[in-house]
């Protein structure tokens, strides 16, 4: 047993319930209570059509995961209800009617950005643009406008307790750190990097300013990190590819020498959550994969910073060059001596992953793992990161899948 996924027929029977949370009214509204399914005496109630599009992935710290919801045959006294730009928050839970371990589960939330409402062959179909993460991550929202923060940390203080009290900031239940890829390529070493990640500090304090997303985001560019949201509600946080690079050089290759020292460097007496478990989801034809697996390549734009990682390779950028003034003299910056640069914003890369489509499962998101399962003789079998999730379902017709973007193998 994996996840729940215990036998090849769970996946049958589609259920989708929508919340809509309006901050304005302070009112909740449940489009279908499957806890509710017959009525006193035992007539089937009616549950209304639900239709949803939406794409998280790990790249949620640069680009906002967005959708949309459609909902057919709500009334318009109901439709207005719901609130508009930036007033409601929309989650969408889905389960499996026949299944015993699948019952209803968030799949994604988000914010709501524009809706609309139309007759079409006399019912009415209600569509709800959707941006993920709005509130959360802008959580000091005034007047619809998100505040900036202004945060200072001093001498040697603890960059996770940092993180944790910007945390405290948002509308976010906390973080975690997912060590299962490095602990996995370095197991000698488990217990000293949680101790040296727990070692790292201001030598010489900091100090930011921005909303908790852009400040959460430098701090992650500092360190070599990458984040996301789960399904908890909570930032898990994970080395990128380089980033796991330089760090377990600086620890392995003998900067960080005594390991006792590094574990009694004091975080403010707070425990921090490491995600230490190697378990990953099994996709094969009878836990809901679709089709085969397939190797697909494409041109992705990134900040000109960010790490090219390992599935990736430069496609073309611009090149970094001198600042000059007007009369094409250099411009020299009067601390350093040198000349300025003028540097590029982004950078394209083609990125190589292989592409799964399976049944609708809630457990898969960004940043988890899965292991396909497939014939002896085909080599995209083994063990992968999931990157991005494309999902596509409608309780009553068309497509109920993902479709997933993984890296591997890790």
């Amino acid at each position: 047993t994996l996840f729940g996924v215990t036998d090849k027929d769970i996946q049958f029977g589609r259920q989708a319930s929508v919340i809509f949370d309006n901050y304005s009214t302070g009112e909740s509204i449940l489009i279908n209570d499957y806890s509710k399914i017959f009525d006193e005496n035992g007539k089937r109630l009616p549950m209304l059509r639900v239709g949803f599009e939406f794409t998280k992935s790990l790249d949620e710290n640069t680009n906002w995961s967005t959708g949309n919801v459609k909902i057919y045959g709500l009334t318009l006294e109901t439709f207005n209800k719901l609130g508009d730009y930036l007033e409601t928050e929309v989650e969408v839970q889905v389960g499996y009617e026949y299944s015993t371990t699948r019952k209803l589960n968030k799949l994604f939330r988000a914010v709501l950005i524009d809706k609309s409402y139309v007759i079409e062959s006399g019912i009415s179909v209600a569509t709800f643009s959707l941006q993920g993460y709005y509130y959360a991550a802008n959580s000091t929202l005034v007047e619809g406008k998100s505040k900036k923060l202004s945060l200072v940390f001093s001498e040697n203080q603890s960059v996770l307790a940092a993180i944790g009290e910007l945390v405290d900031n948002t509308g976010f239940d906390g973080f975690d750190f997912d060590l299962i890829p490095i602990r996995t390529a370095y197991p000698t070493e488990a217990d000293r990097i949680a101790n040296y990640i727990e070692s790292w500090k201001f030598p010489y304090g900091k100090s930011y300013s921005g909303t908790p997303k852009e400040i959460l985001g430098r701090i992650c560019e500092e360190y070599g990190l990458g984040f996301v949201v789960d399904s908890r509600n909570v930032v898990l946080l994970f080395f990128t590819e380089l980033g796991a690079e330089r760090h377990m050089n600086n620890l392995i290759g003998g900067e960080v020498l005594n390991p006792n020292v590094v574990s009694s460097t004091p975080t403010n007496g707070k425990e921090f959550n490491f995600k230490n478990d190697t378990a990953s989801i099994l996709l094969n034809g009878d836990t809901g994969l679709l089709g085969l697996p397939t190797v697909k390549t494409k041109t992705v734009t990134k900040q000109y910073s960010a790490a090219v990682e390992a599935s990736e390779k430069v496609f073309s950028q611009k090149p970094v060059i001198g600042k000059v003034n007007k009369k094409g003299e250099a411009i020299i910056d009067k601390e350093t001596g040198k000349q300025k640069l003028k540097v590029p914003k982004t950078k394209k890369v083609l990125r190589r992953s292989v592409e799964a489509v399976c049944l609708i499962n809630t457990a898969i998101e960004p940043q988890v793992y899965v292991t396909l399962s497939l014939r002896d003789d085909n080599e995209l079998s083994g063990d992968y990161r999931v990157r991005t999730v494309g999902i596509d379902g409608d309780t009553e017709s068309g497509n109920w899948n993902m479709t997933l973007s993984l890296e591997g193998e890790w």
